[in-house]
């Protein structure tokens, strides 16, 4: 029986080992300053060039900082000089401007104050800049104009906004105007105390209008307790003033006896100064006194004549007694056509 060596030949892992060993010992080489030379030398170089270019960057930063700050300082004299050749000019010409006003300008003349026949007489967008400006005057001339149609579209609601505006200032014929768009319930609802609330503001002033209708509120008992008594004294404040409503009024309180003793002569009397101021109610009233011999002689032709002008201004009363002359033949000659139409013109 043969008998293995149990000697193990030497294998690669073991010479791997011993080499390993070896090497452990072997010394690396010393480094000199030699073989850092070339490396030194570029980074040097590098570093040169960094520094030369952050030197030039540095210098142009700066020179941009000067001429910015030396271009700012001459524009800043630049603007000073403009400013102060504005200055001079100004002066020039303000000194040059006096010269000539004193030498052939006259003095300028004070704002004329437009009286109310000028306010009648404006044009509606002259009227309309005047109201918004805030002219009471004005502001109730184009209520009326509204409230009438006279060249303008009727609007009552505009009315009463005008009428309004002049009231609350306390305007007069605003207060008195606005009482009438109460009384009449026209662009508002109907108010008879609002409607004497108004006259009797006005009428405290002295204005014959809201003298007059105040004096029909107390008269007809409307808004306030009847009394003819009242009625009379206002009716009479209003006709002293040359209101033909006044007169009107009073000449019918004359005429039918209520609040004075009846007077047929004074009645006359008032018809015919408020007739003359184109009152239809006036023109109607004095047109009967006329028709039955009351306060004058008795005159039909006359009665026509002035039915006539009332009842062109529409007048529904004048319009009717015109007709009732036609129909009965008083004054003129009977036509029953004519009596139609104008009774249809009335009704």
């Amino acid at each position: 029986m043969t008998t293995k060596s149990t000697r193990r030949r030497p294998g690669r892992r073991g010479r791997g080992r011993r080499l390993r060993a070896r090497r452990r010992f072997v010394p690396w080489p010393v480094p000199t300053v030699e073989r850092f030379l070339p490396f030194l030398r570029r980074q040097g170089i590098l570093l040169g060039d960094w520094l030369q270019m952050t030197a030039r960057r540095a210098g142009a930063l700066w020179w941009w900082l000067d001429r910015e700050t030396v271009l700012s300082r001459r524009l800043d004299r630049l603007a000073a000089l403009v400013t102060v050749s504005r200055a001079v000019f100004a002066v020039v010409v303000l000194a040059v401007g006096a010269l000539l006003v004193d030498s052939e300008s006259p003095e300028p003349e004070p704002p004329v104050d437009i009286e109310p026949r000028g306010i009648e007489q404006s044009d509606n967008a002259r009227l309309r800049l005047m109201a918004g400006q805030g002219d009471a005057r004005a502001q109730t001339e184009l209520g009326e104009r509204y409230e009438e149609g006279r060249g303008i579209s009727r609007d009552y609601r505009a009315a009463v906004s005008w009428f309004r505006r002049a009231a609350e200032q306390g305007h007069a014929p605003g207060q008195a105007a606005l009482g009438v768009m109460y009384n009449n319930g026209r662009g508002v609802p109907r108010d008879d105390n609002e409607a004497v609330r108004l006259f009797r503001l006005a009428a405290e002033q002295g204005d014959a209008r809201g003298q007059a209708n105040l004096g029909v509120m107390y008269r007809d008992g409307r808004g306030v307790s009847r009394d003819h008594g009242e009625a009379v004294r206002l009716f009479r404040l209003a006709a002293e003033q040359g209101d033909a409503g006044g007169q009107n009024n009073l000449g019918a309180m004359y005429s039918s006896g209520l609040g004075v003793s009846r007077d047929d002569g004074e009645a006359v009397r008032l018809f015919r100064l408020a007739a003359k101021q184109g009152d239809a109610g006036a023109q109607v009233n004095l047109g009967a006194m006329y028709s039955n011999g009351r306060g004058v002689s008795r005159d039909y032709g006359e009665a026509v004549r002035l039915f006539r002008l009332a009842a062109e201004q529409g007048d529904a009363g004048g319009q009717n007694n015109l007709g009732a002359m036609y129909s009965s033949g008083l004054g003129v000659s009977r036509d029953d056509g004519e009596a139609v139409r104008l009774f249809r013109l009335a009704a």
